[in-house]
């Protein structure tokens, strides 16, 4: 059928299925199985979920996955796409992730959307299919043609760091300015850090501190660099007062990361009382404006 591929794992193949408003009252199982029986692909698909799920009967996977197979064998997207998690993880069928990625293969090919970036992941992490950066990029592609979000921040991250054949910094950071624009603060981090480093792009350190404070309402690691900068005077004047508002503001990585805790406490042995007061208030203040949670890198590394 086809090679490898991957999803995000949890298949309890809650497989984004729901049943319509209208007919969460009551299933009429006879009537559904009659129909599946007769050769409805989507009365199929929907009797294999219910076995599946265990709603209006008693929960069974290999005889969800038995009505599942044959509505996909009929060429239902849905029950392709569902087919191919059951392979791939071993739900209802014996795990073959080659089986699997054929499946969403199929899917795929008649555009649905999770098919599209199961497929993606599958040629990403080279599993049931032979890892395949550039054909992950061709799917990833289509997944953010269809809409979803999270496919231009992977088609950076192969751009940066996939394989040799594929890598293009410059095209990477074009891709991740796109992820930003859709709001991920992660990607405008990672935009910053391009600046910082000369990477794909001209070293701009004044682009770099205004990526980091594009993203610093819900990205740590931004919050964390603007602090290093400030506290060194790396691209803009040495501020104290900046550099441990932005330490207040990254509370996770002051306590998990020494360096950065040592910091802290430099700045904490120069500042006046007074000056500390100040740098707390304007971190209170940041954070009732931008909604910051602490104690969490949320923003970060959603992918």
């Amino acid at each position: 059928m086809i090679k490898k591929i991957v999803v995000i794992p949890l298949l309890l193949i809650a497989i984004s299925w729901t049943v319509p408003a209208e007919e969460k009252k009551k299933i009429d199982i006879q009537e559904l199985t009659e129909k599946a029986q007769s050769g409805d692909p989507q009365a199929q698909y929907e009797l294999g979920m219910l076995y599946y799920i265990g709603r209006e009967v008693k929960r069974n996977l290999e005889v969800g996955a038995g009505w599942l197979l044959k509505s996909a064998e009929q060429g239902y997207s849905d029950a392709q796409f569902a087919v191919g998690r059951c392979y791939f993880y071993g739900r209802g069928m014996l795990r073959n992730q080659e089986q699997g990625a054929g499946w969403y293969y199929e899917a795929a090919l008649q555009n649905h959307a999770q098919g599209i970036r199961a497929l993606a992941d599958c040629y990403f992490r080279g599993e049931g299919v032979q890892r395949n950066h550039a054909e992950a990029i061709n799917w990833y592609s289509r997944a953010a043609d269809k809409g979803d979000r999270g496919a231009q921040f992977s088609i950076a991250r192969i751009l940066e760091k996939g394989d040799s054949s594929v890598r293009n910094p410059h095209k990477a950071l074009e891709h991740y300015k796109e992820s930003a624009r859709d709001g991920d603060a992660h990607a405008e981090y990672l935009i910053g850090t391009f600046y910082e480093e000369g990477k794909g792009v001209e070293r701009d350190l004044s682009k770099a501190i205004k990526s980091f404070k594009d993203a610093a309402h819900d990205s740590e690691l931004s919050r964390v660099k603007l602090a290093g900068f400030y506290a060194n005077g790396v691209g803009v004047e040495v501020d104290p007062v900046e550099a441990y508002k932005w330490l207040e503001l990254s509370k996770l990585t002051v306590e998990n990361d020494p360096p950065t805790r040592q910091l802290k406490e430099q700045l904490e042995a120069l500042l006046t009382p007074e000056q500390m007061k100040v740098a707390i208030a304007q971190a209170e203040k940041f954070t009732k404006q931008h909604n910051v949670e602490q104690g969490s890198l949320i923003g970060d590394f959603g992918y």
